[in-house]
């Protein structure tokens, strides 16, 4: 059924209308991407990873007990899946580590 003048006009001002909403809301997320560098960049500094993660790596018991494996289940883990996921360093971000990444997946 071909759409009338009408509907094709209404069409239209809905497109235009989200368009519009789209760019308002992508401003939106441009602005706050500051925020986030600031947090990125203190990550290895303040990150809870960075804190507990060594930590609970000392004591075996503590790391089971937090992981669910042994620390040398983990390492094993962590080397199979290293070449899949191990990430560059750019000019613009450095890439989560391979352990953290795993740590937050467990």
């Amino acid at each position: 059924m071909p759409l009338t003048t009408l509907q094709n006009k209404m069409l239209l001002t809905e497109n235009s209308v989200l368009k519009y909403l789209l760019h308002k809301r992508y401003k939106k997320i441009k602005k706050s991407y500051l925020t986030r560098a600031i947090i990125l960049k203190d990550r290895m500094i303040f990150g809870e990873f960075y804190h507990l993660y060594n930590q609970v790596r000392c004591d075996d018991a503590l790391f089971r007990s937090y992981t669910r494996m042994s620390v040398a289940t983990f390492d094993y883990i962590v080397e199979i899946i290293r070449p899949e996921f191990d990430l560059k360093s750019t000019n613009f971000q450095d890439p989560i580590p391979v352990e953290e990444r795993l740590v937050v997946t467990i």
